[in-house]
């Protein structure tokens, strides 16, 4: 990790029907994989799913804390905290559509 980019707290919903962008707030967003919470699998859906949303290979996402908790610190490589929150709004938007 190198200080380009953000840190931003992520409350992860595992075990679900599709992948997806439930809420995307100041204080909170939150994503939904399908993985279970089982042997990492969920973290590296999670790391999938932000690569994929945002438009980035999976080596700029980073876990920093909660690997073992729903509620985690990741680490964006490249992009500041402004733009990840408005790729996530519109990845959100598309999905409520």
């Amino acid at each position: 990790m190198n200080n380009n980019g953000c840190s931003i707290g992520i409350r992860i919903k595992p075990g679900t029907s599709c992948e997806k962008v439930v809420q995307v707030q100041e204080q909170e967003i939150c994503i939904a994989v399908t993985a279970p919470p089982i042997n990492g699998k969920a973290n590296e859906a999670l790391i999938k799913a932000l690569s994929n949303f945002l438009g980035i290979p999976k080596r700029a996402v980073e876990i920093l804390r909660g690997h073992t908790s729903r509620i985690k610190l990741v680490h964006i490589d490249g992009m500041n905290k402004q733009t990840v929150v408005r790729l996530l709004q519109e990845a959100h938007n598309k999905s409520n559509v």
